[in-house]
């Protein structure tokens, strides 16, 4: 994940609701639309205009089942392959189950690099990378009733891990709230960071397994 800092003005926050499961690209990040070349918006099109406009934007995720179809790991502007955050964002989804997010193991679900953002209300499922599974992250990320389940690393954090890489300035804190992470696999556990855990309103320890080892479930609720 390319992570840069930057200090932009306070800006209006941009409201996006998604209406397509498709997965397809904004046909022109930055104009305020969240539109494909077919007039649809998806959540790789709501994500690129998210991080094309300055200032902290929310994302209404409907009930469905989102599978990650464009291949291409390593790309940082959420073009292919997994969906980079790279601004303040939020994704309301209906409930973690009826709205999924699915990678089917073409990549990670999401890699950000964020001062804050919040993901609730959403299944986040067979993602697979080097780190993260599931989730990447850089910067305060909160995850608020959402399942995190059966996502492969081939090193740490099979469900969530901050990037483990000193980014100046920015700080990873990771808040977990009702949220059940399980099934995920890595040589680091299901979850991996190096500082600021906040786990609400219990922590039940669960053990680190061997890659290809499903972790034991950890729930919060």
């Amino acid at each position: 994940m390319l992570c840069l800092v930057m200090t932009t003005l306070p800006a209006e926050a941009a409201t996006f609701t998604v209406d397509s499961t498709a997965d397809a690209v904004d046909a022109n990040p930055g104009d305020g639309v969240c539109a494909t070349e077919s007039g649809e918006c998806t959540l790789r099109a709501a994500i690129q205009e998210s991080n094309a406009l300055p200032g902290a934007d929310t994302i209404t995720l409907p009930a469905g089942t989102y599978m990650l179809t464009i291949p291409g790991a390593g790309e940082e502007f959420a073009a292919t392959g997994d969906l980079d955050i790279t601004d303040d964002l939020t994704i309301n989804g209906a409930g973690a189950a009826v709205t999924i997010v699915d990678s089917n193991g073409l990549d990670r679900i999401f890699d950000g690099c964020f001062p804050t953002a919040a993901i609730s209300g959403i299944t986040v499922t067979h993602g697979e990378a080097l780190g993260g599974g599931g989730i990447q992250y850089v910067g305060s990320l909160t995850v608020t009733s959402c399942i995190i389940r059966d996502n492969v690393s081939d090193l740490w954090g099979g469900g969530l891990a901050d990037l483990p890489l000193p980014i100046p300035f920015v700080e990873p804190r990771l808040t977990l709230i009702d949220s059940i992470v399980t099934g995920n696999s890595a040589l680091g556990g299901g979850l991996w960071g190096r500082r600021w855990w906040h786990l609400r309103p219990r922590y039940q320890p669960h053990h680190h397994p061997q890659r290809g080892q499903p972790q034991q479930q950890l729930v919060l609720q």
